[in-house]
């Protein structure tokens, strides 16, 4: 499954992701060393500690992170990258 993430990142965003990544969780079946979905960024950043969360919640849920090419990724969208790039 593909998720998009767009727009700035605010104070909560962490824990909505997290439900909808609990439900994918519940959903799918587990596929051994692949990743749950892949996550698509595009925001020009926000809360810091906000991205911080989200990145850690893509790598504990084996979330790949991407930026296409049209998009950009700055400041708290790039902590949450980092997050999603250490599957």
């Amino acid at each position: 499954p593909t998720l998009r993430l767009t727009g700035m990142i605010e104070t909560g965003d962490a824990e909505r992701l997290r439900d909808i990544l609990v439900r994918l969780q519940a959903s799918t079946p587990a596929k051994a060393n692949a990743p749950l979905a892949t996550i698509e960024l595009s925001s020009l950043g926000g809360s810091l500690p906000e991205g911080i969360k989200i990145g850690q919640l893509l790598k504990s849920y084996r979330v790949v992170a991407v930026v296409r090419k049209q998009d950009l990724c700055l400041s708290a969208c790039a902590l949450a990258l980092l997050g999603g790039n250490a599957v």
